[in-house]
């Protein structure tokens, strides 16, 4: 993720694991498989900012902070059998950062901060090896 403004650009990077736990899985009609999911990610997140003016001009630099990110992960699964070895899945997540930052260049000016909830969904296809 990129973010500009008047102030700089600042790129964030996360590199993630994760741990998932599905305990059930329900059956539907037509082939249709819902699982209810619960996990956790332990990541890296990552901010470079570089600050719009010269350094020089205001005394400002770009910097580099890495933090740890953990956060707990509700998942909602729902899954189609195209083929006996391939399913087409759409999940949707809740994301509930445990590890919460502010990012700006100055002490005071935030950036960006961590939400206290997040949401992500997908959309893809799943292959079933034996």
């Amino acid at each position: 993720m990129r973010r500009i403004d008047s102030k700089g650009s600042t790129r964030f990077t996360w590199a993630a694991g994760r741990v998932e736990v599905c305990p059930a899985l329900v059956r539907l009609y037509a082939g249709f498989a819902l699982a209810p999911c619960v996990g956790s990610h332990i990541a890296r997140i990552k901010a470079v900012g570089s600050p719009t003016l010269a350094p020089t001009a205001t005394g400002s630099q770009g910097r580099t902070v890495s933090k740890l990110w953990v956060d707990g992960v509700a998942t909602l699964r729902l899954s189609f059998p195209v083929q006996p070895w391939l399913l087409l899945e759409a999940q949707g997540d809740l994301l509930f950062p445990l590890t919460r930052y502010d990012f700006g260049f100055d002490p005071g000016d935030r950036m960006f901060s961590v939400p206290a909830l997040a949401r992500a969904g997908l959309l893809g296809l799943v292959a079933r090896f034996p």
